[in-house]
């Protein structure tokens, strides 16, 4: 390095002087002798090598703030791509919630089996819980207010999963990327949507793949993170904030007595996710893919 080299800090800017880095202006104001050894070969190649590493660290940590950055905007975004169901008869009675999220065009939106339809269950043969609304928010800290009716396009109950058509495109929402590479244990993942507990408004809970289940015909993801009535249907997101899997339904650990009665909690609660690829199918097939 010569006499009037720049070299860039993130926002500074330095000129190389007889030795030293100095802001622009302060490069002649303290003169320094030049000897024989002032800059010898060595020397020369140890202050390269320090500003190199600054640099170096400076651009990792500028990478760092970007990316936490765009990850901050995609979070904020799922928050308001993931929607509340809610399920009623023909009288205006509200039967039963879910969570979903939307896919697509932005007229698409992806729940449960259960929620969309549960025709195993009484309540939907006997009220005819068939009319369905989808609401969402643009503030996270708020429940939902803009609702729009729905269809079901696509169900099934085998997979416990549905695709529902609503009447009106959500403004204001970008549809959330799926993601079908194959999962390990491990993986880390996030679970959105609105649950029964904690108010109205949407919830968020990390964790990880904990395992794989398909001893009843079908594969389950095994996560950690905490699911609650009221999940179901809501996203499974990988930290590329793509989506893996539909938040599905929760084993709750047990609790056991004693004779003497004392009791404690047996065995620890693990959520269980459905594999997004149905839904890809169904999509694909929709786009002619």
């Amino acid at each position: 390095m010569v006499n009037g080299n720049v070299v860039y800090l993130g926002q500074f800017k330095l000129i190389f002087q007889d030795g030293e880095l100095k802001l622009p202006g302060q490069e002649n104001s303290i003169p320094i002798p030049a000897t024989p050894n002032s800059l010898s070969s060595s020397g020369s190649k140890r202050f390269i090598l320090t500003a190199s590493l600054l640099i170096g660290l400076l651009l990792i940590g500028f990478a760092m703030q970007g990316r936490a950055w765009f990850r901050g905007a995609d979070t904020a975004n799922a928050t308001k791509a993931t929607v509340f169901i809610v399920a009623s008869n023909s009288s205006g009675e509200d039967c039963w919630s879910g969570s979903g999220f939307v896919v697509g065009d932005g007229s698409m939106v992806v729940t449960n089996a259960h929620v969309a339809a549960p025709g195993s269950k009484d309540s939907y043969l006997e009220k005819q819980c068939t009319n369905l609304k989808v609401g969402y928010t643009t503030d996270d800290r708020k429940a939902p207010s803009i609702f729009r009716n729905a269809q079901v396009l696509e169900i099934s109950e085998r997979e416990d999963l549905a695709l529902l058509k609503v009447n009106d495109p959500l403004k204001g929402v970008k549809s959330l990327e799926l993601q079908n590479a194959q999962l390990s244990i491990g993986d880390s993942l996030t679970v959105f949507g609105y649950p029964a507990l904690g108010g109205e408004t949407i919830t968020v809970s990390n964790g990880v793949v904990s395992g794989f289940d398909s001893s009843g015909g079908s594969e389950l993801i095994k996560i950690s993170a905490v699911i609650n009535s009221g999940n179901s249907g809501g996203p499974v997101i990988d930290k590329d904030n793509k989506v893996i899997g539909v938040a599905s339904a929760a084993n709750q650990a047990g609790i056991e007595c004693t004779d003497s009665g004392e009791c404690y909690t047996d065995g620890q609660n693990v959520s269980l996710a459905r594999p997004i690829k149905l839904v890809s199918d169904w999509l694909n097939a929709r786009n002619g893919k």
